[in-house]
């Protein structure tokens, strides 16, 4: 009996061990389990509302309508494993959901009719708002022009950088290890897609982009004042907001974009810098203009346009004919009498352009007797300045009342002075601000000085204003340029580039569009000044494509090459006079009213054709005239499609079929392929 009680005693000890181990090796795995994933044992997990479901196991968030997937991405890699609670909200569970992750930040979302309202706000400085999108099963467009333009955008592959305004060109060839991968001259917080998708990213954000970043296939959004160009005064922690909204196409989603958050022109520009052609100096002379080259070039121009019979014709000084920049004058020892200068040049019926820029020469009188204009330093002791090929200068306040009084008096001055017609305003790019700088009125992004800056220009100088600039300035009736092109075929930044930013400007809602001039900008070799004409070949294929264009601009002109450059330019000058000006003066009306793009994409009336959301050569002059010129060197072919609808081949006279490709379709030297809509579709 004895030894029956030991042994019991014994099993019940070794049993009490096993179960005490048991409890040791559970409490063990759950304690570790809550350090990983505390989400899974009182968190939120995931989260639905409207078409928004997000998964904080895993950072996914999809956006979905019944079975279908129109939009994925993921949020910041520091809350996929951090717990988070919903928030005590007395929103409307059904149109609003509150996240909060006690360490890091808050997340708001609003549902209203067509889209999703996101807003991260940090809770700790440690957090740096970051989502992502998917780029893949869709096709992507708008944001910026971009120095490799590509069309879709989703093949681009763009760092992560502040998405601000730059002058590509001069950046690359003034800043030491300056690369050209940024964004360019125009840029606006918007993307589309062909699901029928659109993002609008706030404003206010101090918003940090990058796309397809090493073939990543993500657009990606951040907000960060850490190192970053977007003031933070009050010392505030970044917000990053945006809305996703949805529609059936990508043209519906684009008209629902411009209808919500963009205002379609309030008047039209002056129609007469299409009804002619404008003459450059840039291109042919660039620093090297005096009044008698530009006398000697422009008398010659007009003998030999004058056939023509235009309606109205431009010769556009550039850089370097004032004294000084800020100085609103003509230089004397360059320009010995520039008002008869400009007397000679009307009597040749040219209207006179004259380049224009925000800056004011610490040189320049203006500096010294008008200081007060500029943008200043932080302290508001003395002007903060920047430096531009011509050396520092002070770049003026848009902000302060007073300096735009002065700065409109000034140009008005020029206007009745010497008798020119209006203005060219480059150097509106953000990058020109000062690095270290203090406006009047503070602009949280410093974005909104291009809108300013547009917006006063608009309203003082005329209807034939050309900006090389844009933020959220599509409602102002000026003529928008694309950024500079340089001399060669390739898409980066060559003849290739044109259409895909002249459409990406279109799709953005900057309708009145001026590309580069024929041939591109005739940049020397590393980007120097030497003047460099175009290869005949590369001319006469620019020249094909522009002819098309709402502006058409020369440096060199078809005087400069042989005969039969000429007579190529005296054919395509009528194509334009008869077939084009009347289809662009149309659609020019058409943007006024719903915003529709002049230049439009080949899918704008076809917006489900996979083929025709692809094609980044071809494009449309309103809804009736597709162009498709040779964009290769020594090509007298080429694949051409044509969207749905019947066509007309201009070139061999014969109907074909839309929804089809024309291969290897014969295009001569001496031709441009484009072809006539016989019917318009509903």
């Amino acid at each position: 009996m004895r030894q029956l009680r030991g042994r019991t005693l014994r099993y019940l000890k070794v049993a009490c061990f096993l179960l005490f181990m048991v409890f040791i090796i559970w409490y063990t795995v759950s304690a570790l389990k809550k350090k990983v994933t505390p989400l899974y044992a009182s968190g939120v997990v995931e989260q639905r509302i409207g078409d928004l479901q997000y998964d904080f196991s895993t950072g996914m968030f999809v956006y979905n309508s019944g079975r279908s997937t129109y939009l994925q991405g993921i949020v910041s890699e520091t809350l996929r494993s951090t717990f988070t609670v919903a928030c005590k909200s007395e929103q409307n569970k059904a149109t609003s959901m509150c996240l909060h992750w006690l360490r890091y930040a808050k997340l708001e979302i609003l549902k209203t009719d067509n889209c999703h309202h996101v807003k991260w706000t940090p809770t700790s400085r440690d957090f740096i708002p970051h989502d992502c999108f998917s780029l893949r099963s869709a096709h992507w467009y708008g944001g910026a022009e971009l120095y490799d333009q590509t069309w879709p955008l989703e093949t681009a592959d763009v760092p992560k950088q502040p998405y601000l305004s730059n002058d590509i060109l001069f950046r690359s060839n003034t800043e030491k290890n300056g690369g050209r991968n940024m964004f360019g001259n125009v840029v606006d917080r918007f993307w589309i897609n062909s699901n029928g998708v659109g993002i609008v990213v706030n404003s206010e954000v101090p918003l940090f982009v990058s796309i397809n970043e090493s073939k990543s296939n993500l657009l990606c959004f951040s907000a960060d004042y850490t190192n970053s160009p977007y003031p933070n005064p009050d010392s505030k922690t970044p917000v990053l907001e945006y809305s996703v909204c949805k529609e059936d196409s990508i043209s519906k989603i684009h008209k629902l974009l411009q209808k919500k958050y963009f205002h379609v022109p309030l008047g039209l520009p002056d129609k007469s810098l299409m009804q002619g052609i404008v003459w450059s100096t840039w291109g042919r002379f660039k620093p090297n203009l005096t009044q008698a080259l530009l006398l000697s070039h422009a008398k010659n121009v007009s003998d030999k346009i004058a056939p023509h019979k235009l309606q109205a014709n431009f010769i556009e000084i550039d850089d370097k004919y004032s004294t000084r920049f800020g100085d609103f004058n003509f230089d004397e020892s360059a320009f010995r009498n520039s008002h008869q200068m400009i007397s000679y040049l009307k009597e040749y019926k040219f209207d006179v352009i004259v380049s224009m820029t925000p800056f004011v020469s610490v040189e320049s009188k203006a500096f010294k007797s008008k200081a007060d204009l500029l943008i200043s330093d932080v302290e508001e002791r003395s002007p903060s300045l920047m430096r531009w090929y011509s050396g520092l200068m002070g770049v003026v306040d848009v902000t302060r009342e007073d300096t735009v009084t002065w700065y409109n008096a000034q140009l008005a001055n020029m206007i009745k002075d010497y008798g020119i017609k209006s203005f060219n305003f480059h150097g509106c790019e953000s990058n020109f601000l000062p690095k270290i700088h203090k406006t009047s009125r503070l602009l949280a992004n410093p974005g909104t000085f291009t809108t300013e800056f547009v917006s006063q220009m608009s309203s003082t100088a005329g209807g034939l204003v050309q900006v090389s600039c844009g933020y959220s300035s599509q409602q102002y009736p000026v003529y928008t340029k694309s950024s500079r092109k340089e001399s060669h075929w390739s898409h980066k930044n060559g003849l290739r580039s044109v259409i895909p930013s002249i459409l990406t400007l279109g799709i953005l809602g900057y309708q009145f569009v001026v590309p580069d001039i024929v041939g591109g900008t005739a940049y020397g070799v590393n980007g120097s000044l030497a003047m460099s004409k175009p290869e005949p070949e590369l001319y006469i294929r620019w020249m094909q494509l522009s002819v098309f264009m709402p502006v058409i601009k020369f440096a060199f002109t078809p005087w400069d090459y042989d005969k039969d450059i000429v007579d190529i330019f005296n054919n395509l000058i009528k194509i334009r006079k008869e077939k084009v000006i009347p289809l662009l003066l149309k659609a020019m009306r058409e943007a006024e009213m719903t915003g529709a793009p002049i230049i439009r994409p080949i899918w704008w009336g076809s917006p489900k054709d996979e083929n025709a959301l692809l094609v980044d050569s071809e494009f449309m002059v309103g809804d009736s005239l597709l162009v498709a010129p040779i964009l290769k060197k020594g090509a007298k072919d080429r694949d051409i499609y044509l969207p749905e609808g019947d066509w007309h081949d201009q070139i061999n006279d014969q109907h074909e079929q839309g929804k089809q490709w024309l291969k290897a379709h014969k295009v001569k030297l001496t031709e441009v392929a484009y072809f006539t809509r016989t019917h318009i579709l509903a």
